[in-house]
């Protein structure tokens, strides 16, 4: 939504700047209304001489700068949302509103991989585009444990188990595999 609102904004401030600037031209200078702002033919948008007939008021500065750091204030804080927040939006499965928790579901893959056997710890991380979830899962092995055999269970248990959940969807998965460090143990 925040998407669609920030286009919408520069959208119709780039139509507003483009109809002004048109608005120029000789062809159609003739048939605007006469409330409409008519810059000159050969005029800048702001002329020295208004710029500094606004710059003598002493609101005038800290106005823009202050404008122009709320401004960079929303748009860092927007960007920071995109990039934080990209995997936790809800995941609709039908048209009437039924959805699905990307942490929820991400939390029930990695206690359903931390309790195969030979897996020590397990973390999974979703993100889901329009039509597809992307699951990272980072396993932890113990020791004794076959890699092979513990990513053929995960494969037909868990990762089959959250392609079910998230049915309209499909479900890639990317399986990262490390295995737990023996501890020595120390005698004194």
């Amino acid at each position: 939504m925040t998407n669609r609102i920030a286009l919408a904004c520069a959208g119709v401030a780039l139509l507003a700047s483009g109809l002004f600037l048109l608005s120029a031209g000789s062809a159609v200078r003739s048939r605007l209304p006469a409330w409409w702002p008519v810059p000159g033919a050969d005029t800048a948008l702001v002329d020295r001489p208004g710029l500094e007939r606004l710059r003598e008021h002493t609101w005038w500065t800290p106005a823009v700068l202050s404008g122009l750091t709320v401004l960079l204030l929303l748009l860092l804080w927007w960007l920071a949302g995109q990039l934080r927040g990209g995997g936790r939006r809800p995941i609709p499965l039908t048209p009437r509103g039924i959805s699905l928790r990307t942490g929820a579901l991400a939390q029930a893959m990695a206690t359903r991989s931390a309790q195969l056997p030979g897996v020590a710890r397990a973390h999974v991380r979703l993100r889901h585009g329009s039509r597809r979830l992307r699951a990272t899962v980072d396993v932890v092995l113990e020791p004794d444990a076959e890699p092979a055999a513990v990513l053929h269970r995960l494969s037909a248990e868990t990762l089959a188990q959250a392609r079910e959940s998230a049915a309209p969807r499909s479900v890639d998965a990317a399986v990262r595999m490390r295995v737990r460090a023996h501890r020595e143990r120390r005698t004194r």
